[in-house]
């Protein structure tokens, strides 16, 4: 099929050839909404590569249109939502407060638009891409031991108007959204159930908050499951998941492509 594009005053426009050989307006769309989806997938020179590293984050690494991000935070007790209920079957949350060792949350991003977040613990901050990590015990993340699946975060939803958003605008709002969002039994094979034999200060979460309220600096010291890879590795395997290639702007229907990918704009109103 034949395609066209057109750009007028602040509007680029797509046109399909009909079988008649006339043509009709297919989709519309912002200019600069075109042109910035346009520059996230051209490589090189023509796409800006300067980051805002947000807060606590450690390490970035960019393959082709993926970007991925590890943030860490010191251990700290956290005032959260529990409850023990599925999402949506109306059962109550409790706020509790919790102490967390080191957590590091590898969120990954494609052409700038969030795709997914890990979470994992340490004892100690990181020093290399070498250091291991360890297996969290949180519900909203999965205890799965398969690590295409393991210690992957559950961020439902997500925070509302994130597109086009800085990424340094986008890591702090899905952690906080993360953080925020109440912690339930959606995530059946969770990483809660899966760690509470590994000691009786986290068997509970009763237990785990008041050994918290006695001794916040205790869950360093507890025998964390190892996540059975390493930070290098984590990152390697999450940006593995994605492509990696760009594909090829060569003709008219690779750029109208791009169109889908924006909000399409009002018809202009035409003169009475």
């Amino acid at each position: 099929m034949e395609e066209r594009l057109e750009i007028a005053g602040e509007t680029v426009a797509l046109y399909r050839r009909r079988a008649d050989g006339s043509w009709i307006l297919n989709r519309r769309g912002a200019l600069v909404d075109f042109l910035r989806e346009l520059a996230s997938v051209l490589p090189g020179r023509l796409r800006d590569q300067t980051l805002l590293l947000p807060p606590g984050t450690r390490v970035v690494r960019t393959a082709g249109p993926n970007t991925a991000f590890v943030v860490e935070t010191a251990p700290q007790v956290r005032r959260l939502r529990w409850g023990s209920s599925r999402m949506g079957d109306g059962g109550p949350y409790r706020e509790v407060r919790l102490a967390f060792p080191y957590v590091i949350v590898l969120l990954l991003f494609f052409r700038e638009e969030f795709e997914e977040m890990r979470l994992y613990y340490r004892t100690g901050p990181l020093e290399a891409l070498t250091d291991p990590l360890l297996s969290p015990n949180l519900l909203n993340v999965q205890g799965d031991t398969d690590l295409m699946a393991s210690c992957r975060a559950c961020v439902r939803g997500r925070p509302a108007g994130l597109d086009y958003s800085p990424i340094a605008e986008q890591v702090p709002r899905l952690l906080e959204y993360f953080w925020e969002t109440g912690f339930n039994a959606d995530v059946e094979d969770n990483a809660f159930v899966r760690s509470q034999s590994l000691d009786p200060r986290i068997a509970t979460v009763e237990a785990w908050e008041a050994t918290s309220a006695a001794d916040p600096l205790f869950i360093l010291r507890l025998p964390w499951a190892p996540a059975g890879l390493a930070l290098r590795e984590a990152i390697d395997r999450l940006v593995a998941l994605r492509p990696h290639q760009v594909h090829r702007l060569g003709d008219a229907a690779a750029l109208a492509d791009l169109l889908y990918r924006i909000p399409e704009a009002r018809p202009e109103p035409r003169d009475a």
